[in-house]
């Protein structure tokens, strides 16, 4: 998942370089392959740590981080919008921004696995 996401955030950064066109391409490509490469292992992360009564309780749960996000992520992408692009006029921080949203996740999910995580599992 950390590849991934790390993918993703790269992608995003790679849109603060440049407004040409092949930069967006390559940025989509590598932003895509992030996705690609984050989300089914986050299914199978799901699987493995669910009980074996209850797995798809928990797969069913874990498809709230979807609902969650378009919440969250509509309202924050649309004022971070107006605040860089329409009032500073500053694209390079909207993108930054999201970049860094998801090295911060990066982070999260280290420390998580460093301290939360059972080592005997």
């Amino acid at each position: 998942m950390i590849i991934g996401i790390a993918l993703e955030s790269m992608g995003m950064g790679m849109l603060a370089i440049s407004p040409n066109g092949w930069i967006f391409m390559a940025s989509m490509f590598i932003f895509t392959l992030g996705e690609m490469t984050a989300h089914p292992k986050f299914i199978t992360y799901i699987g493995l740590i669910a009980p074996d009564d209850k797995k798809a309780l928990y797969q069913g749960y874990s498809f709230l981080y979807g609902v969650i996000g378009i919440g969250v992520g509509g309202i924050l992408g649309a004022w971070l919008y107006v605040l860089f692009i329409e009032m500073l006029n500053y694209p390079l921080l909207l993108w930054l921004t999201f970049s860094m949203i998801g090295a911060l996740t990066i982070i999260r999910l280290l420390l998580y696995n460093q301290f939360l995580v059972s080592k005997n599992e």
